[in-house]
């Protein structure tokens, strides 16, 4: 995994999640939430949880994609969370 500094820790190294490069964001249009992950990690796969009302209610599983865009329903929303994540080619994986 390479930190914000271009430094790369392996599986071993302790490694504080803040320090890796590693960006979510999203946008909220209508019915649709997109999300995405910007990084410099090279081969890097990438996966998304979404949190409707404190339950999981969609996922994309990890893929080489770093956008998703999930469909949200009419149901009332109270919050939402986006769970985010990375994993490098060596099977270390971070989460924001």
């Amino acid at each position: 995994m390479r930190d914000k500094t271009g430094e790369i820790h392996s599986k071993r190294t302790d490694l504080n999640q803040s320090e890796i490069d590693f960006i979510p964001s999203f946008k909220l249009r209508k019915d649709k939430l997109n999300c995405s992950i910007e990084t410099s990690q090279k081969n890097s796969q990438f996966a998304f949880y979404l949190y409707l009302n404190d339950e999981k209610v969609r996922q994309k599983w990890y893929s080489e994609n770093n956008k998703v865009e999930f469909e949200i329903e009419k149901t009332p929303i109270k919050n939402f969370e986006v769970k985010y994540f990375i994993r490098d080619s060596e099977s270390n994986i971070v989460s924001r």
